[in-house]
């Protein structure tokens, strides 16, 4: 063998591969910072805006004469059917765009004197309804308000109804404001596992180089 050639050749070719070796590794490192940035940026959404702007909420009145009315950003209300026919459900829906939590204000009102034939309105969450008004005073024009907030992961769908058991003599109304989405921050344990995942990775191309 040549060692001459052999010394000529590492001196025009391993500076390079160190170089390269560098790079990769700072890339790696900038791709994991980057990362865990994102992660802790939280995509928050207040008031019915960006990705909860109205566009993004499907209204099914189901075959009754219930209605829907944005005053966004601020709050909605569903207004239940009144045209007859037997619990009929209006409803509006929408899809998680992240993990997070759900917080809205509601006011509910009813117009039916009969007691009992306006029930008030439920939280849908994936076609299930999961959580139902806690305070309001059953019977003559019906009424109550509160918080309500749940948790949901990118993908559920959920929403509101307001259901009208009998359908006459009056609508039931909820008004949902103060909507927040807040998304959830991973544990530091996940942080941690994301970044040193990279990191390594970049320990791993250092190494192939080094072989070459």
């Amino acid at each position: 063998m040549n060692c001459n050639l052999s010394v000529k050749v590492c001196k025009s070719f391993c500076p390079r591969r160190v170089q390269e070796m560098k790079r990769y590794s700072k890339i790696a490192v900038v791709l994991a910072l980057v990362l865990m940035a994102s992660t802790f940026a939280a995509a928050d959404d207040v008031g019915f805006t960006g990705n909860y702007a109205p566009g993004a909420f499907t209204f099914n009145a189901n075959g009754g004469s219930g209605s829907v009315n944005w005053s966004a950003p601020g709050s909605f209300t569903i207004t239940g059917n009144n045209s007859g026919g037997s619990n009929i459900d209006t409803t509006v829906m929408t899809t998680a765009a992240y993990a997070a939590t759900i917080s809205f204000n509601w006011n509910y009102t009813s117009a039916d004197p009969d007691t009992g034939f306006d029930f008030p309105f439920y939280v849908v969450i994936n076609g299930i309804n999961v959580l139902c008004c806690d305070n309001v005073a059953f019977g003559q024009n019906a009424s109550g308000s509160g918080t309500i907030s749940f948790s949901v992961n990118a993908g559920d769908t959920f929403g509101w109804g307001v259901r009208s058991t009998d359908g006459i003599f009056g609508a039931g109304a909820l008004t949902i404001s103060n909507f927040s989405s807040t998304a959830e921050v991973p544990e530091p344990a996940t942080l941690f596992l994301l970044g040193s995942g990279l990191v390594g990775a970049a320990g791993t191309l250092r190494k192939r180089f080094a072989k070459a």
